[in-house]
This record gives C-alpha cells, structure tokens and sequence, in this order.
C-alpha cells in the first residue's frame, strides 16, 4: 500500500482589487521572453497509480522514425530538486452578487454540496461552460498529484470523471508514459504539483457533479537542482481546456492503496 501524506487542497487564487489583465500581460511578456531564450514554457489513504518512465518518451502529437510518440520538451517534464511558485492565479474575475444565469445555477449546485461561498467564487472563477453531470455509483474520480502527497477528500474541488481523464490520456500519454508538461498546461496545475502519480476515489451513490472547462492560469516559477542549476524566475502561462468535475465530498471515498 502507499501511504500519502495529507496536505491541503489544489487552489486556484482569484486576486481581487487588482489590474489582472495588466499583471497577466507582463507574465505573457515575461514568458514569451523566458522561451525565446530556450526554457520552455495534481490527504488521505487512497489508490494511487504511480506513473513511471517521465523524460523519456511519451506524447507530442509527432510521431518520429520509428513511429512513436515523441514528449515534448518542457521544464516540468525534467527531474528538479526544487520547484518554487508565486502567484499563481486563475483570470476569470467572478462577483457573487452579480453572476450570469448560468453561474446563478452552478453555484446554488455547489452551495447544496456543501460549498462555503469563498470556495464558490474560487470554483467559478476556475472555469467556464458550467453545466450538471449525473456520476453513478462506482464511478471513478482521478486527480493527478505529486508522488508521495495525496489529496484531501473533505476538501477537494476539482477531479477528472472517467471522460474526463480518458481525454487528458488520449492527448498527454503514450505507451504508458504521461507529457507532464502537458497535462500541467491543460489542467493549469500550479508547478508544485508534479504531475507524476494519479489518486483515484469512487463515487458512493448517485449524484450530480458540476463540471465546467478549465481556464487560463499564470504563475511565475522557478525550477532549481542540488547542483546549483536554476531556470530563474520567470513567468509560465497554462492554457486549460480540460474538463473538470466538482463534486458533494460526502459521496467520494478513496480506493484502498495499492
């Protein structure tokens, strides 16, 4: 069995009161430099599938001379001693007491789960597209996380149904090796999170999950080593465009360990 240390729940910072827009172009700017200069741009018991082999091949969306699926090249498919992240943040501004009808529905769906209203706005600001999904009973949720740490079933918001992470592994995973640097982008994980093991919990009884599309995030990262070799800090932009599902905690339950 593997035994993971509980740590709090995956955040997606909403930064109020300043010039998002402003802050998000500098980031871009600062990221398109950080490239052209050659630095390319998920806690309780549980199952938990390690995934091994990272680096060393894996999906590009290319295949090379010998038909396989080559990964791309990208900072967070590399091995770093230490990985250090500020201000990461999503650029959705939401105000709860002025949504759109179609957040009005989603967040009276998570208040009945159970959500408090700052975890409602961090919901709805992680995403768009928001609609209700039925999971049945026995359905599995998926969360990618770094090896060793796991996540918090009381306090977790955003998981993968079985559609969902079929999708991230149809894009990101070749013979059975995952593009962490893309699954990173297409989930817009905060850096900390490597990336390179998988929680899996179940669905306890029907329910009705509110999935919605991921958005657009930034940080700025830096990625360092014993050997004294840093990246620097610089800006990191995550694209989204996964799908993602939140869903009533009192109906998720880990898996046993392997």
């Amino acid at each position: 069995a593997t035994t993971l240390k509980r740590i709090g729940p995956r955040t997606r910072l909403l930064d109020k009161g300043q010039d998002t827009a402003k802050k998000a172009a500098k980031i871009e700017k600062r990221a398109a430099k950080a490239s052209h200069k050659g630095m390319p741009e998920i806690e309780s018991p549980k199952k938990v599938e390690k995934l091994e082999g990272q680096g060393e091949k894996g999906y590009s969306g290319r295949k090379n001379e010998t038909g396989l699926k080559k990964i791309k090249a990208g900072l967070h498919n590399q091995e770093w001693d230490e990985v250090k992240v500020e201000n990461f943040k999503t650029h959705r501004s939401v105000d709860l007491d002025n949504l759109s009808p179609n957040e009005k529905v989603a967040a009276k769906a998570l208040e009945k789960q159970g959500w408090k209203d700052h975890k409602i706005e961090e919901i709805l600001g992680s995403g768009d597209n928001f609609t209700a999904k039925e999971l049945k009973q026995g359905d599995k949720l998926y969360g990618f996380n770094s090896a060793g740490r796991g996540k918090d079933i009381k306090t977790s918001a955003y998981w993968l149904d079985e559609a969902g992470y079929q999708d991230v592994k149809s894009k990101y995973c070749a013979d059975g090796v995952w593009d962490k640097e893309g699954v990173k982008g297409y989930l817009a994980f905060p850096c900390y999170n490597r990336a390179d093991a998988i929680d899996v919990a179940e669905v306890t009884q029907t329910t009705t999950a509110v999935e919605s599309k991921i958005g657009r995030a930034t940080e700025l990262i830096q990625y360092s080593n014993k050997s004294g070799s840093s990246t620097g800090l610089m800006g990191k932009i995550m694209g989204g465009g996964g799908n993602q599902v939140t869903v009533d905690t009192s109906v998720v339950k880990a898996l046993p360990g392997m």
